[in-house]
Order: structure tokens, then sequence, then C-alpha cells
């Protein structure tokens, strides 16, 4: 009985002190590889910059604030307030990425009356405008027979067809329906490879479009874009990961 207890002693001792590191703990961390982890929580409450924590404010009809009355988790989150009923009030992060397979997650809720939000990734050259190289960007704005189902806008050329950028994109209208006042959470898997996107409601895939393709885009992920459009919008526990 002895000596199996110091083989299995000496065995544990050799997994997790081996070449000085656990194996077990390289494994796990090997598994998942992250680029971008945003929680909002190191920031103040209050007016959001233009620019604090790398985020770029890139309109002009809206507030954004760092709240700490409603969030997820932690005690903060970012809240973004459109003025507007035609255009998204948008923020984007970039990021540095060289992996064609990328997936994001974030989580985002509406208000009361609050008519959407939006969260996605952007491919290709970095700039100013983000729905000018627009890969993927999950809504849930959009209203088919008197409800709001989330919805894909994907890059086609030249941007998104609004006020302010013109162009042609492509929506496909999934089959989840969303409602104000709750969080979900919104999972993006871009393989920019084979111009390719997934997503996930609250972790369960959409039977109706759930996945799809873009054209003429070509490039890496380059940054992460949150919007609103018209009414209170929250987002919070912002991910990338490889």
């Amino acid at each position: 009985m002895k000596i199996i207890k110091v083989t299995i002693m000496f065995f544990l001792m050799i997994i997790i002190t081996s070449c000085g590191k656990n194996p077990l703990i390289t494994i796990l961390n090997n598994e998942q590889q992250f680029i971008l982890i945003e929680n909002f929580e190191t920031y103040s409450p209050g007016n959001f910059t233009d620019g604090i924590g790398g985020w770029k404010i890139l309109s002009e009809n809206g507030v954004v604030t760092i709240s700490n009355t409603i969030y997820r988790t932690g005690n903060k989150s970012l809240s973004v307030v459109n003025s507007s009923s035609s255009t998204l009030f948008i923020l984007k992060r970039e990021f540095i990425v060289s992996k064609d397979i990328i997936f994001m997650e974030g989580y985002m809720l509406v208000l009361d009356e609050g008519f959407g939000a939006a969260i996605g990734l952007t491919v290709g050259q970095s700039g100013d405008l983000p729905l000018s190289n627009l890969a993927i960007l999950v809504s849930n704005c959009l209203a088919v027979d008197g409800k709001r189902k989330f919805a894909v806008a994907y890059y086609k050329k030249g941007g998104m067809p609004d006020n302010k950028y013109g162009g042609e994109y492509g929506t496909v209208v999934s089959d989840v329906q969303i409602f104000n006042n709750r969080w979900y959470k919104v999972k993006i898997k871009l393989d920019t490879g084979n111009k390719q996107w997934e997503i996930w409601i609250d972790d369960n895939k959409p039977n109706v479009g759930g996945s799809g393709n873009y054209d003429t885009l070509s490039g890496f992920a380059t940054s992460v874009i949150v919007a609103g459009y018209t009414g209170d919008a929250y987002f919070d526990d912002i991910k990338v990961t490889e």
C-alpha cells in the first residue's frame, strides 16, 4: 500500500513540476488565445471620451458613457444612447491578428422602447469608416412580421447603404426573436480564408440565418464594432479569441 501511495505522489509531482511548468495549465492556455478582452471595469463611470482604452467614436448622433447601474458582470458596462432614427451610432476598437479563423463574443441589451443594437467585426483595411469594410454585424433592430429578430449584415461592396457611407450589403434574418430589457450573448465565428461566418445567440445556433458567406472582401479581422440604433443600448464582456 505504501509503495502505491509513493508511486501516485511521484506521478503527480512529475505532472505538476515537469520542466518547471504545469502541462495541464499549458494545454488549457493553448486551447484559447485571447486577442482582446473588454469588460469596461477599468474605466471611470460617466462620459466616455474618444480614444479611451483604444475605442474610437465614429458617429456624432449619440452619447457614450460608462454605466455603473446596468451591467452584466462586475459593476460597469458601455452605454450607447443614439439620438438618430436613421443611422447607427458606432464605436470600434482595433486589434492585430494574423489568423484566418477567429471568434468574437459579447453581450448586448436594449432598454424599454429602444430599437436595436449591433455588435460585429470588420475585416481588411483599418481606418475611420468601419462600415466601408464591414465583414459581419449582428443586429437586433430588424423587424419581420411585427417581431424583432436577430439579423446578420455582411459586406458586399462599398459599405452599408445609410446616409453617410453608401454601398451594398447583404442581410440574413435569423429565426431568433429578441426582447428588450435582457442581456443576449452573441458569438461570431469568422473564417476570412473561406469568407464564411457563423453566429450563436445565447450559445444556440439559429436554425435559420446561422451561417453564410460574404464576398469581395479580403484580409484578416481588424476591429470589433458596437453600435446603437435609437434608444439605450448596453454592451459588456467582449472577447476576441483565436
